[in-house]
């Protein structure tokens, strides 16, 4: 579940090398100022958006993400997303580009994501969610794209015993799969928590106890990772405010968490 249906595009080769130029071809003809002012303003059209998050990825996105930083680019763009003035799904669009962004550039440095973090952009995406809890797409879609951005991040977390561990002499804590699909980033799992936590609505719900299940399913140390401060008994005191669907998604979890 690591890619969604946002990432998961399929292009031949071809496609992806004519992209990828055009992509180069759009930041060196297309005036920077007006560009950025307008990813400032979340109005990219489509093809746009793509464009950006394509080079993004490239060797030029050093120099991209100098510009997004010395501009304010994030601060602007979170502020945005709090915007009543802009339809929820446009809402969703920008939140989702944004995310692709700082999933593709904190492999390499943590610049964007720390300026994101310092905007509170987690606290305008968690507020975004609970005002639109009952678009279930648009929260599903948010929620799964959350899935790559708490597994990149520019270090690698090794696991720690807590506390809550019962730690037999026998048993030694795994350490990240070196997949590729180990928690680096707890900061955006926390996000997936209070959601969890702070919305009333039982698909919201389920498909943050989801999310979770595919957090830990990606990588046998991302369970231990996480536990130190994101605990199950977290989940658990919230148990008797949710619905019969939502505890039996807990169950589940935890049986998967505990099987590990």
């Amino acid at each position: 579940m690591r890619q969604t249906t946002f990432e998961n595009i399929s292009r031949s080769k071809a496609q992806a090398f004519v992209f990828r130029r055009t992509a180069f071809r759009f930041f060196a003809e297309f005036d920077n100022t007006n560009l950025m002012n307008q990813l400032r303003r979340g109005c990219l059209r489509e093809v746009d958006r793509d464009v950006v998050i394509e080079a993004a990825k490239e060797e030029s996105h050093p120099a991209v993400i100098k510009y997004i930083i010395t501009k304010e680019c994030i601060r602007t763009y979170v502020s945005n997303i709090k915007s009543s003035n802009i339809h929820p799904k446009e809402t969703a669009e920008m939140i989702i580009c944004l995310l692709c962004i700082l999933k593709d550039s904190s492999r390499q440095t943590s610049q964007l994501i720390d300026e994101f973090s310092h905007s509170n952009g987690y606290l305008a995406i968690k507020d975004f969610i609970l005002r639109n809890e009952n678009d279930h797409d648009v929260v599903r879609n948010i929620l799964l794209m959350l899935i790559s951005v708490v597994t990149n991040g520019p270090n690698e977390i090794k696991p720690q015993h807590s506390s809550g561990l019962v730690q037999l002499p026998t048993f030694h804590l795994p350490n990240p799969s070196g997949s590729g699909l180990s928690v680096r980033n707890t900061q955006a799992f926390g996000l997936i928590h209070k959601v969890f936590l702070e919305s009333h609505n039982s698909t919201v719900c389920a498909t943050a106890i989801d999310v979770v299940h595919s957090i830990y399913t990606c990588d046998p140390a991302n369970y231990f990772i996480l536990d130190k401060e994101y605990p199950l008994a977290l989940f658990i005191e919230q148990m008797d405010r949710k619905d019969n669907v939502v505890r039996a998604k807990y169950l589940n979890l935890w049986s998967t968490a505990y099987s590990i």
